[in-house]
């Protein structure tokens, strides 16, 4: 943290090691530093707004975790000085300071500098959020094959053991129990162990009592709920990552409150059509009209659905027993294993305690070969609202449209401030300016008459060269007066001035080589690729998409399609779509 060694480097005081655990002096010393950072921050120009929620959301856990949880620090007397949240609406929403000292949006999973060079936004709108979203898409991949090989292994094994049986007739000391060799059959110096402790499980079912739970079950019983792929808490957090990713308009909301039997004990929430499978539920932010949501699955999340079903299963009924209306939603947890379930009324707990932050780090390492560090960090930006807004933004960057992206959120109508809640102002530029303009509403396509010469006489040198000579001799200039905010505001209620939505794209057969080559080189890479590259393999899909459409009955202009076709080389360009 930035401020904080700022802080370090101009204390008036001197400063010894051991006064970090006097509580009383550590009481103070938050307090100081707490003054120290609003006061420096707000000189800096950052919002007090902003300061705040940044203390609150990344510092305080960095303190209890860090400092005072490895016993470098004393824990002070009372709380950290912590002032109320401050909610932000519009633009400075989503706004906090990263571990650099600078403001970044964290709508998303890649969190966005509110600077940003060109360059480094191309990076991150056709790399690194692709990238980090399917960091978190593999390690939720990989979580639920995990938990269903063990609820398949637990299934397996019930019919296997033996079960231990609670003594009703006779108070048994430890001696007779041995004798008897009760114990033995739940001792995990037994190599049949857990398949008698799964014969056990299914002869009982799931139970809350804690006494018997020790008596029938090896302990640790929190390491025998887990062999059991028993839903303890965060255990469900990988397959709401999947829904709430393949299908945006799913809320964390929605499947909080998703009732998966109604109060008739009728299946209601998850239902079989002609038409596939839905989930159906409210967003009650729609409206009553139009809250009810059904959604549509595919053959993947389907199985994610069932999968909670299943693995939630022992605890409905044991609920259901007990008479605990709970029983009929979706979401159940054992928490930390074999407690009384109780219904998951707030996923974003499976997500932002320091404990969940750690445990979501260390499970990385599973499916990626990220250091533990970077591991934290990207355990501290997830969280499900973040995989679904970088889901919706992956939809408008691949489609261009923000209709397609409202759309994919299930929104009821469109909203054209969606946009600035979603993709931050930075993203928004680069894109409106290079992107946007192009393919937004439709592509004028002018041939040059350049030499037929001219891709003979190209020589790149690297990818910005390459990226250089498709800007200057691929995209036609912009008008001026379509850069002017003055008229574009004005084309808006002005009738007057007769603009066009339209940008010339200048193809000949040599553009036409350099592009197609280009597109096949990163199809065909086994490596990760330049951003430029990707970007320009992007213009290329709708390029060539438009060109070989209906709406293109320009004869010269096939033929240099055609042409270009038969000329394409990858090698012309695969040495340059590296990093």
């Amino acid at each position: 943290m930035k401020s904080f060694s700022e802080y370090i480097d101009q204390y008036s005081g001197a400063l010894d090691p051991l006064q970090f655990k006097d509580q009383l002096f550590i009481s103070n010393f938050w307090r100081s530093f707490f003054e120290y950072y609003i006061r420096s921050g707000y000189a800096k120009g950052i919002l007090v707004v902003v300061l705040i929620n940044a203390w609150r959301n990344s510092f305080i856990c960095f303190i209890e975790t860090y400092l005072i949880g490895s016993g470098l620090f004393a824990k002070p007397w009372g709380a950290l000085p912590s002032p109320k949240p401050v909610k932000r609406t519009g633009m400075r929403a989503h706004i906090t300071i990263s571990n650099e000292g600078i403001e970044v949006n964290t709508k998303l999973i890649t969190h966005i500098p509110l600077q940003i060079s060109d360059d480094d936004a191309i990076k991150l709108l056709f790399k690194q959020i692709q990238s980090d979203y399917d960091l978190f898409i593999r390690w939720a991949e990989v979580a639920i094959k995990d938990i269903w090989k063990r609820y398949l292994s637990r299934r397996k094994l019930e019919r296997k053991g033996v079960v231990r049986h609670i003594q009703q007739n006779r108070i048994a000391t430890k001696n007779q129990a041995k004798e008897d060799g009760l114990l033995w059959l739940t001792n995990r110096e037994n190599p049949d162990c857990i398949r008698n402790a799964a014969a056990t499980f299914k002869y009982y079912g799931y139970l809350s009592n804690k006494a018997k739970i020790d008596i029938l079950f090896p302990k640790p019983t929190s390491q025998t709920a887990i062999e059991f792929a028993l839903p303890v808490t965060g255990a469900l957090l990988p397959h709401c990552t999947v829904l709430v990713s393949t299908h945006p308009e799913i809320t964390p909301s929605f499947l909080e409150n998703l009732e998966l039997f109604d109060k008739n004990g009728k299946l209601a929430g998850f239902i079989k059509t002609d038409g596939g499978y839905y989930l159906i539920g409210n967003k009650p932010r729609r409206g009553s009209l139009l809250a009810e949501q059904k959604i549509l699955l595919n053959n993947y999340t389907r199985k994610v659905v069932r999968q909670i079903i299943l693995l939630t299963d022992p605890l409905r009924k044991y609920l259901k027993q007990v008479n605990d209306d709970n029983w009929r939603y979706l979401l159940l947890t054992a928490q930390r294993g074999f407690a009384y379930p109780k219904r998951i009324r707030k996923l974003a707990s499976d997500t932002s305690p320091p404990d969940r932050i750690e445990a979501i780090a260390h499970s990385l390492g599973i499916s990626s070969s990220l250091s533990l560090e970077t591991r934290r960090a990207y355990a501290r930006q997830f969280s499900l609202p973040a995989m679904r807004a970088t889901a919706a933004v992956l939809v408008y960057l691949k489609s261009g449209s923000a209709e397609k992206m409202s759309k994919a959120l299930g929104h009821a109508k469109y909203d054209d401030r969606l946009l600035s809640s979603y993709l931050p102002e930075p993203l928004r530029k680069i894109f409106n300016e290079r992107w946007i303009r192009i393919f937004q509403e439709g592509i004028i396509v002018e041939a040059l008459k350049d030499s037929k010469h001219l891709l003979d006489a190209c020589s790149f040198a690297n990818i910005n060269e390459l990226d250089e000579f498709l800007v200057n001799h691929a995209l036609r200039g912009i008008p001026g007066f379509l850069n002017d905010p003055y008229i574009k505001s004005k084309q808006l209620v002005d009738t007057e001035f007769s603009i066009k939505s339209e940008v010339v794209f200048g193809v000949n057969t040599a553009i036409l080589t350099i592009l197609l080559s280009l597109k096949i080189a990163v199809n065909q890479s086994l490596r990760e690729v330049n951003a430029k590259a990707l970007y320009w393999c992007s213009i290329t899909d709708r390029l060539i998409s438009y060109l070989e459409s209906s709406h293109n009955n320009r004869k010269d202009l096939q033929s240099y399609l055609a042409t270009a076709k038969g000329m394409v080389n990858p090698l012309l360009v695969s040495s340059y779509i590296y990093e």
